[in-house]
């Protein structure tokens, strides 16, 4: 899942910077992303494993929404494309972590 995800923050990067999109990217994270990490460094063991997957399967759930909706609604053709392209593996690591929450 790392893997794939730091393959598409790279496909986003180049897509951006070729679609004539005004949209920018940060390197950070925002608050509300900050705060999630906070809680999840404020627990261990099996409390920090049942937030983490908790938390994964809440972002992806928002993900798969978001790109399902740009995909079909989205301005920049070359993004729409991006995200229609994005979609089936989002859908794929949104399965894989209600599989592991159901069997944690």
């Amino acid at each position: 899942m790392i893997s794939e995800h730091s393959q598409n923050s790279k496909k986003l990067k180049r897509t951006v910077q070729t679609s004539g999109s005004s949209a920018t990217l940060t390197n950070g994270l925002d608050a509300k992303h900050r705060e999630l990490l906070s809680e999840l460094r404020a627990t261990s063991g099996k409390e920090f494993d049942e937030e983490y997957l908790s938390m994964q399967k809440d972002a992806h759930k928002e993900a798969v929404c978001l790109f399902k909706d740009y995909a079909k609604n989205g301005a920049n053709p070359k993004l729409r494309n991006f995200a229609a392209d994005t979609l089936p593996h989002l859908k794929e690591h949104l399965k894989h972590v209600k599989q592991l929450k159901e069997d944690y």
